[in-house]
């Protein structure tokens, strides 16, 4: 069973982003809000977005969350040791990374054919899928990474001519990984804000519209000493407050697993952890998609 992955510690919400070309909407990429996306037109050609971390740092994921990809758009990341993206001073480049099927997504009803009070915006424009966006997640493991030291990243995008993009958060950050992986009972489901009330002589049945947003629960029966504290860490630093990025299955051949058990997420629940033997803890978590 592959390991779970978490990216707790987003560096993007304490970092400067700059748009080349210019791109106004770029600064909504640091809040997990699904009303506020980068929108990055199809004329744009080559949307190169720039981020100055403000002080060194490991990176070893990047997450491009909640787009609306095709096949046709590629992506490249650079890495550099200053905060000025100096070719001079690149220490990683990851090469040209092909969208395929597994994280492509579909595209989103646009404004002009967006009927009110008939459908959600943001829903699918070719199915009922009311689910999150795909997220695009580029690892980077030992015994390259973490790369350290990072100061300055490009990530830059290849925006096809007939594909206006849509990118809801921008992830960059040190993922953590247990070593002891979640126990089996791990479940998921889809909770809803939806009501139903029943109108006119018939009593129809109708309901709200309102999206449902996929929830996990897990647990970690097995944590040993050197991985509480960093566990602990992690879950304290983002609370009930922060977003987070978690992949249960990152590296799993079934594809649907993987993203079913995946995505931006939230905890809904502060976690406790328990010590069952000695030097041994146990941890429950839920959490919700924002």
């Amino acid at each position: 069973m592959s390991r779970l992955r978490i990216v707790s510690k987003n560096y993007v919400d304490i970092s400067t982003l700059v748009a080349d070309p210019v791109n106004t909407t770029i600064n909504n990429l640091k809040t997990y809000s699904r009303s506020r996306n980068m929108l990055i037109p199809s004329a744009t050609g080559i949307q190169n977005i720039k981020v100055q971390l403000g002080g060194a740092a490991p990176v070893s994921a990047i997450i491009l969350g909640r787009h609306n990809f095709s096949v046709a758009v590629t992506i490249r990341i650079y890495m550099y040791n200053t905060n000025d993206w100096n070719p001079a001073n690149e220490i990683y480049d990851s090469g040209i990374l092909n969208i395929d099927d597994s994280v492509a997504g579909s595209s989103i009803i646009p404004f002009g054919s967006f009927s009110w009070g008939s459908i959600a915006w943001g829903q699918d424009e070719s199915s009922e899928d009311f689910a999150a966006k795909a997220s695009y997640v580029h690892w980077i493991p030992p015994p390259i990474g973490p790369i350290i030291g990072v100061q300055s990243i490009q990530v830059i995008i290849d925006v096809p001519s007939n594909l206006d993009i849509v990118l809801g958060r921008l992830i960059i950050g040190e993922y953590i990984e247990p070593t002891h992986t979640i126990s089996y009972g791990h479940n998921i489901t889809w909770t809803e804000s939806t009501k139903q009330y029943r109108v006119g002589d018939d009593g129809t049945l109708r309901s709200t519209i309102n999206a449902p947003t996929k929830q996990m629960g897990f647990s970690l029966n097995t944590i040993n000493s050197v991985d509480r504290p960093i566990l602990q860490d992690a879950f304290r630093y983002v609370g009930l407050r922060k977003d987070l990025f978690i992949s249960l299955f990152h590296d799993d051949t079934d594809l649907d697993k993987l993203k079913d058990y995946s995505g931006i997420m939230k905890l809904t629940k502060i976690p406790s952890m328990s010590e069952y033997a000695p030097i041994y803890y146990k941890s429950s978590y839920v959490m919700e998609e924002v």
